[in-house]
């Protein structure tokens, strides 16, 4: 943990988009992306500098420069909010070792706390890498897998301690995460047909939302 302010830019009001409308980002352009009270948290695609993660206040037009990549590798990548808490991912290439690490990190708006919650790191490019970023009641959603491609898991961390769980096990996979109100939904894909699936974060009990003979999404 570390406590530190992240760096303030300085921008004008930004181009002119009407009478009811106002610029409120001003990276180079906005990849990933997610809301929660009068912030925005977004990522910038590849420009002079690597990828970035930014925060905004879309109210006060305050826009802060919460990490930036190193030229030529990912950088920040997925990025959330949810509770006051910004949450992202740091991709890079080592250059020896693993094919790929990812680095968990997150931002408290309020105490201008850097957590680094846990590393993950993939030893083939044949895996799925973190997708689907999302967050509720105090952890992290995800899908990912670091065996294969076609055999994706959920997983959560906790933006508490940053223990990392998988909440389902190796099969067909599972796709199209998302996560609210203490629940993480997903289409899963190891059934005869697709199903759409719901975790209750607080009891850890699965059910099936979309129980029917054809494929669910």
């Amino acid at each position: 943990v570390r406590q530190t302010a992240p760096e303030l830019l300085e921008h004008g009001p930004g181009k002119d988009c009407g009478p009811n409308c106002r610029q409120v980002t001003f990276a180079s352009s906005v990849g990933r992306y997610d809301l929660w009270g009068d912030y925005i948290v977004y990522t910038s695609s590849y420009d002079t500098t690597g990828n970035e993660a930014y925060l905004a206040n879309v109210v006060t037009g305050e826009e802060w420069r919460l990490e930036q990549g190193p030229w030529q590798q990912p950088g920040p990548t997925q990025i959330t909010v949810d509770s006051g808490i910004v949450a992202w991912v740091y991709s890079r290439f080592p250059g020896v070792g693993p094919y790929l690490t990812e680095l968990v990190r997150s931002f408290d708006i309020e105490s201008l706390a850097y957590r680094d919650l846990t590393c993950i790191e993939y030893f083939s490019s044949d895996i799925a890498v973190i997708r689907e970023f999302d967050a509720t009641a105090g952890a992290l959603s995800f899908y990912m897998s670091q065996t294969c491609s076609n055999c994706t898991d959920i997983h959560t961390i906790s933006l508490v301690d940053g223990l990392l769980e998988r909440r389902t096990q190796l099969g067909k996979g599972v796709i199209e995460t998302r996560a609210g109100e203490g629940m993480v939904v997903w289409t899963d894909l190891n059934q005869n047909n697709s199903e759409i699936m719901a975790l209750d974060l607080a009891t850890n009990v699965v059910g099936n939302l979309s129980d029917n003979p054809f494929d669910q999404f």
